[in-house]
């Protein structure tokens, strides 16, 4: 009843937007398509051959080594979107969905796949998205929690004199996340922090940009029969990492359903390590895991979605001079300049998250300090 002018969708080389993707084309849906990043990735590569597959229209937004000055612009820009809940490391995404609009103007509703392999997969401490804090924290030993706030604060760049430790320690124990490591507490990081904080950082650029966001894998109705089903994440998780075999039937339901909804669709490998197509997938699973193994050693080319090369460290030196006196305030500086000067640096987002948080923060201090106080 909506009724939109045009629909885009995020296309992957992944399982759920192209069960997103199946479900659209099964209603006579055929919405414009787009990926964020390198079209050298195998993502890229992917997602392409399914929209080319079904004559949709397909764009890889991707700017190449930009200027700093573009992510101090993009990261303002997010800040001020973001209501401080945004990370400036999304200015890659934000950037590609203002292409797609540029692109595709009557575009008013975007179908995204956020959440769709989480919630039936289950959880990995990977110490990205979460932090170590929740893989190392101990039920009940608060010394030991203590002393690992303080050493993930240093690790971080706090200057730990102005810190309350206490205060921090009391803040995480009484959030719903941090308790009961198992089936159920690994339920409750997915839910607080992957899909509420990390994913809906996504949500809130589409909606600033678009008319309406669909993401059915985040839809009340699709987690209730979900959750119902035995293809949730607290039922699938411990099972799934006794061996190899189980770790590949993960997909089965997203695969199941693209399959059953558009089966034009399953001889199309996915975009991932160790790449295969539904109908292989659902062939013998001894024969799968042995060519996804020789896949991976051999054919698989991995390259970034979005490389950090030699334009963030520049950025972070000139945003570091720019740094207001608040956030210095809680910054060990020599430390942070000591680290800084390496010449050994990362290519990955995550290696640059202790640089560049300090920057996020600072924004945020920016723009919502009050305007009659100094900064």
């Amino acid at each position: 009843y909506l009724k939109p002018s045009g629909i885009t969708m995020t296309l992957t080389g992944g399982n759920d937007t192209r069960m997103i993707l199946a479900a659209l084309l099964n209603l006579g849906i055929k919405p414009n398509t787009f990926t964020f990043g390198n079209p050298e990735s195998l993502d890229a590569i992917t997602a392409r051959k399914v929209a080319d597959s079904q004559k949709l229209k397909y764009q890889t937004h991707y700017i190449d080594n930009p200027d700093p000055s573009w992510l101090t612009r993009r990261g303002i820009e997010i800040i001020d979107k973001g209501n401080s809940l945004l990370n400036i490391h999304r200015a890659h995404r934000l950037d590609a969905i203002k292409r797609e609009m540029e692109s595709n103007s009557a575009n008013e509703m975007i179908f995204v796949g956020d959440m769709g392999g989480e919630y039936t997969h289950g959880f990995s401490y990977t110490d990205y998205i979460t932090s170590k804090l929740f893989r190392l924290w101990k039920q009940d030993d608060k010394a030991f929690n203590i002393e690992l706030i303080k050493t993930l604060l240093k690790e971080g760049y706090f200057n730990e004199d102005k810190v309350n430790l206490d205060q921090i320690y009391t803040i995480l124990c009484e959030q719903p996340f941090i308790h009961n490591k198992g089936k159920f507490g690994n339920f409750h990081v997915e839910y607080y922090l992957d899909a509420a904080v990390h994913h809906t950082q996504d949500m809130n650029l589409y909606l600033k940009n678009l008319k309406y966001l669909v993401c059915p894998f985040m839809d009340v109705d699709y987690l209730e029969v979900l959750f119902s089903s035995p293809y949730h994440m607290p039922l699938n998780e411990g099972d799934a990492k006794k061996n190899h075999i189980m770790e590949i039937w993960k997909p089965n339901l997203r695969l199941t359903v693209t399959h059953i909804l558009a089966p034009e669709l399953s001889d199309i490998e996915y975009g991932k390590k160790g790449y295969y197509s539904a109908n292989e997938f659902f062939g013998n699973k001894f024969v799968i895991l042995l060519k996804r193994i020789y896949r991976y050693k051999f054919k698989c080319k991995l390259t970034p979605t979005f490389a950090y090369r030699d334009w963030i460290p520049d950025f972070v030196r000139q945003s570091f001079n720019n740094l207001s006196e608040k956030t210095k305030y809680l910054l060990d500086m020599d430390l942070y300049q000591e680290d800084l000067l390496q010449t050994d640096h990362g290519t990955e987002e995550g290696y640059w998250h202790r640089f560049t948080n300090w920057i996020n923060i600072d924004f945020i201090i920016k723009k919502y300090i009050k305007k009659n106080e100094k900064i």
